[in-house]
């Protein structure tokens, strides 16, 4: 008789992803992993996906349905571990396709490299291929933080749906007074525990990244205060673990200011006179400022555009960003 696989918990919040739903639970049903837990947080839903979550509840002996009140992804999934009992935690979005092997291949690399976490790579259906990580196994933060600007700069610790996680790294949970961020956050928190991290370059899951059209786009007025604020925490743990200099940071953090440029003057909705003032107060932000001393690499372009940004020449960027 073979020993029984260590419990893995697979933690789904559920909001109003009926579209997409059931072809995620189908994909999660047919796992090969043979010791699943699969927790169904639904928070609030009102388009029917509840009912969905109820059918293969009673469909599967293992799907487990939680309902509570509506407070966010960030919540639920902290119901959902609250709820679960496994040794080792996987997530995954309801709008998503996780791989058939997906938690087969994560526990094996965990438990032959007896690690904490396991990044792995995802299929990106927006861009149409695969988006894998190097292979690597990190034994303390001196030799995680050496590669962290690549693998910052390339989307995988972002995310929570790519990893497989130790139960014991995981401290705090997900934070629930942001909505933009929080799966980075939460991330950070977990490498900052964890004493080996392993990379796995095999593609997990399916992320399904398609943009929404802009008649449910809404422009966020504190969204330049929060990009400070992750900048601030990144570069936190980064000096924190050993790491010395963060120009790094200062490139992405460029690149998220020109999008909320973008989504300013042309999807806000705001007068010229109104989009003035909210960059008259996005350049005095801290962050803003430190860009004009960064020994980053930036590009020619971006050379340019911090030019006008250090000069305040608003009518320069606002026209080229309308």
């Amino acid at each position: 008789m073979q020993p029984t696989q260590p419990l893995v918990s697979v933690i789904i919040p559920v909001y109003n992803s009926k579209k997409r739903l059931a072809a995620c639970l189908d994909h999660v049903a047919a796992m090969d992993y043979p010791n699943l837990e699969v927790i169904l947080v639904d928070d609030c839903s009102t388009d029917g996906s509840l009912e969905i979550c109820r059918e293969y509840e009673k469909k599967y002996p293992h799907f487990h349905v939680i309902t509570k009140e509506n407070e966010g992804v960030s919540a639920a999934r902290n119901r959902g571990l609250q709820e679960s009992h496994g040794q080792y935690i996987q997530f995954v979005d309801s709008d998503d396709l996780v791989k058939k092997e997906a938690a087969s291949l994560m526990v094996k690399c965990l438990e032959e490299d007896k690690s904490d976490v396991v990044i792995a790579g995802y299929y990106d259906e927006k861009a149409g291929r695969d988006q894998l990580p190097k292979e690597a196994v990190y034994e303390g933060k001196e030799a995680f933080v050496r590669e962290f600007p690549e693998l910052f700069s390339s989307y995988f610790l972002h995310v929570p749906w790519n990893k497989l996680y130790r139960r014991d790294v995981i401290e705090k949970g997900f934070p629930t007074d942001l909505d933009k961020g929080e799966d980075l956050l939460f991330n950070l928190q977990v490498f900052e525990r964890a004493g080996k991290i392993s990379v796995l370059p095999k593609s997990v899951y399916d992320y399904y990244n398609i943009e929404t059209g802009s008649l449910s786009f809404r422009f966020r007025e504190d969204a330049m205060e929060i990009e400070e604020r992750l900048r601030r925490e990144v570069a936190a743990f980064y000096e924190k673990c050993g790491g010395k200099e963060a120009a790094f940071l200062d490139v992405f953090y460029l690149n998220s200011i020109k999008n909320k440029f973008y989504d300013l003057m042309r999807r806000s909705g705001k007068t010229d006179r109104e989009c003035k003032e909210k960059i008259k107060d996005w350049l005095a932000m801290p962050g803003v400022q430190q860009l004009f001393l960064s020994k980053a690499e930036f590009s020619r372009k971006d050379k340019i555009l911090l030019f006008f940004m250090k000069h305040r020449n608003y009518r320069i960027l606002m026209k080229y960003y309308r």
